[in-house]
């Protein structure tokens, strides 16, 4: 469990940040350490510590509202498992590679490639994204907060901060240049518009270019929600999990099949709690009917969306 605390998105300093808010959107939640341990129960402590400290990084970039900073916490625990990835895992098995990469691994090439990530990397991203043959696609693999990919992208990031990221690519994947690579990305596409209507899926496809992780998406916007609230705000919600995230595990498991897209928006609770217990029985977990800790990160794991 991380012992850092993460500073009040209440600062005063938010007053000056970059991208001026309304008064009446000025940020009130805070998010400390027991608050970060029930959204992220098993986030990096050096990740956290990070973005405690950092995170004036974020309010010069605008990310300074509920709203914007909800979107912004949710997309970075998407992409990295709830805060516990830095860089892409291309470990994958023959039939896992055709399922993540259906365009670009043949059968044939995914059991040449099977368990062999360098060479993964290379046959999937070189030739795009800035990269070149014979080893850019592993040096300039997803890294980071928000899976920075590709040369071109780490040069982009690297001249906005001043940071050699082209030259040394393995500074993405430290926790400092990884926060601040993921606000540099996140104001030059500038997704706090997206953020500040509540779009995400807008908010996805500026992350990623797809939709691929939106349904994960949902999941930590709805849990950022509940967490990274003001005080007035927790007394009054009920004991357990909000309608939002239960929408949103919803969402899910209707994604992953274990419950029908014919299902009335508003599933009985009873069939909800089957069909976590279906996805539970399915991943060898211990068929509770809840989305605890086991359930919530094998649901998130970004590597089972990771996009082309």
């Amino acid at each position: 469990m991380p012992r850092s605390v993460l500073r009040s998105l209440c600062a005063g300093v938010m007053l000056s940040a970059v991208h001026a808010v309304s008064a009446q959107e000025q940020p009130t939640a805070v998010v400390d350490v027991p608050t970060l341990a029930r959204f992220s129960p098993r986030a990096r402590a050096d990740i956290v510590a990070t973005i405690s400290e950092q995170w004036d990084r974020a309010i010069a970039a605008g990310i300074a509202t509920p709203r914007r900073a909800h979107h912004f916490l949710a997309q970075i625990a998407t992409e990295t498992g709830g805060f516990r990835l830095l860089e892409e895992n291309l470990n994958y098995s023959a039939e896992r590679l055709v399922q993540v990469f259906p365009r670009r691994v043949t059968w044939e090439d995914a059991q040449r490639l099977a368990h062999k990530p360098v060479a993964i990397a290379n046959h999937v991203y070189n030739g795009r994204l800035g990269n070149s043959p014979p080893t850019d696609g592993w040096t300039f693999r997803g890294s980071g907060l928000l899976q920075l990919t590709g040369r071109a992208n780490f040069a982009g990031r690297g001249k906005e901060l001043g940071v050699p990221l082209e030259e040394k690519p393995e500074l993405a994947r430290l926790p400092a240049t990884a926060f601040s690579t993921a606000v540099a990305y996140w104001r030059a596409r500038n997704i706090n518009v997206a953020a500040d209507k509540d779009d995400l899926v807008t908010v996805r496809r500026l992350i990623n270019g797809g939709t691929n992780g939106l349904p994960e998406s949902r999941v930590w916007l709805a849990r950022a929600r509940r967490y990274f609230v003001d005080a007035s705000e927790k007394a009054q919600q009920p004991p357990g999990p909000t309608p939002d995230e239960a929408s949103a595990a919803q969402d899910l498991l209707q994604t992953l099949g274990f419950l029908s897209r014919t299902s009335d928006k508003a599933v009985d609770p009873s069939e909800l709690q089957n069909a976590v217990k279906s996805f539970q029985a399915s991943r060898g977990l211990p068929e509770t009917g809840r989305v605890d800790d086991d359930t919530l990160y094998e649901l998130t794991d970004p590597e089972k969306f990771r996009p082309e």
